[in-house]
């Protein structure tokens, strides 16, 4: 499983800097390092799913990253080689609706850079959809948030994830009987 993936910031490392020199740059089909880099970045995870493909043809390669990388990331980032399942992780709602507590910026649902455009990526390129939802640090006022939006998310999706028992939140076992309620809807 690739986890949030930290391609979409330039490589400070000496090699790193070396790869994304201006001559490099030029040469490529890309307009500026970091495109450059995050390419190179993809070919690499790809090459190592070769070999986990060729060793373990039955194991499955997961591969998801925060919502509100570019569309260029998105893009790439679903060409890797060897995918099986491919989406986003963040909050179970928009970021419009969001209480004034919560201070992140992943989101799954909403306009503009959300995770669901890794689900619709992921059905363009006939990979299967998935989703993490970020429910840590939840507090009671985003219980309603998930009432509504888990019914969004989890029917449109292959692969649905959480976090059994998350840290940092005001209550929850009524976290969690709430996403409790919603799975057994869907399965």
């Amino acid at each position: 499983m690739w986890d949030e993936p930290k391609a979409y910031q330039l490589d400070f490392a000496p090699l790193g800097k070396a790869a994304l020199i201006a001559e490099k740059v030029a040469a490529s089909p890309y307009d500026n390092p970091l495109d450059l880099h995050v390419a190179n970045y993809c070919e690499y995870i790809s090459t190592i799913n070769d070999v986990v493909k060729n060793e373990f043809p039955n194991k499955q390669i997961h591969f998801f990253a925060y919502p509100y990388l570019s569309d260029f990331f998105v893009e790439h980032s679903s060409q890797i080689r060897h995918l099986d399942y491919f989406g986003a992780d963040g909050r179970a709602y928009p970021k419009d609706q969001r209480p004034a507590t919560e201070k992140g910026k992943k989101y799954l649902l909403g306009d503009g850079a959300v995770g669901f455009r890794y689900v619709e990526k992921a059905q363009e390129k006939n990979l299967k959809s998935m989703v993490l939802i970020e429910n840590f640090r939840t507090i009671k006022a985003e219980h309603p948030l998930l009432e509504t939006y888990l019914d969004e998310i989890i029917p449109a999706v292959d692969q649905f994830a959480y976090y059994y028992y998350p840290r940092s939140c005001e209550v929850p076992d009524e976290t969690l009987a709430i996403i409790t309620k919603k799975l057994k809807k869907y399965v």
